[in-house]
């Protein structure tokens, strides 16, 4: 299979705009074709593990090593789903099991840095950026009515019955590449002082703040639509 093949099976039409997806399927295409045999549940799996084992050496302070491990849990994680369409083996669970493992991999990846960082500089204030960070990803990311409504939404943009417009698209595009961008670069801060350190840590909140009021606001539309 050509690279443009691979790529075209790799990005899904709605990932165009998520420049982190975009970055992480492209980098990730060579390893398709080497784990085309191996299961895609497996291929999440492994991911998992390798997540797992990132956040150990995050919490212990051994950003080199768990840099290492994390990207390979990414890239894996973004050749799971590649595999599973070129095999034809998509399914509920599947993808179910692949959204999961995405959760608790950067679940996994804010606390193991939030305590090794914590560890390491002795601040109270990382402790606490990093739970407030942590509840409102899980706000956003594990509210079944907010997606479920989110999606539905989604929808209606898709199928033209809504757009967005004027000054709310700009602001969501923006809120959206920010957070890509945040996303890319977060396991990289560690390498840095606390004077980097908080001020990204704050940024990465108001962001995931900014991207639920978003989502609230699609809901709202969403009902109006109804």
């Amino acid at each position: 299979m050509d690279h443009k093949e691979l790529m075209k099976i790799s990005i899904k039409d709605e990932e165009w705009s998520h420049y982190y997806v975009l970055f992480y399927r492209f980098v990730s295409l060579p390893l398709i074709e080497l784990f085309i045999n191996v299961p895609p549940n497996i291929v999440t799996f492994l991911s998992l593990i390798f997540g797992i084992i990132s956040a150990y050496f995050y919490i212990t302070f051994s950003p080199i090593i768990a840099l290492i491990f994390f990207q390979t849990a990414v890239i894996l994680d973004h050749i799971d789903g590649p595999i599973a369409r070129i095999k034809k083996q998509t399914s509920v669970k599947g993808a179910w099991f692949d959204s999961f493992v995405d959760k608790v991999n950067v679940n996994l990846l804010i606390l193991a840095m939030t305590i090794g960082i914590y560890s390491f500089h002795n601040s109270t204030l990382i402790l606490i950026l990093g739970f407030i960070l942590l509840a409102i990803r899980n706000l956003r990311f594990n509210n079944e009515l907010l997606m479920d409504n989110l999606v539905n939404y989604k929808k209606n943009i898709q199928s033209g019955k809504e757009k967005i417009k004027g000054q709310f698209a700009l602001f969501t595009i923006s809120v959206k590449v920010l957070l890509d961008l945040i996303l890319f670069l977060f396991p990289f801060i560690v390498f840095f002082g606390l004077e980097i350190i908080i001020p990204f840590y704050i940024v990465y909140i108001f962001s995931e703040i900014f991207r639920l009021l978003i989502d609230l606001i699609f809901i709202i539309n969403n009902k109006n639509l109804a």
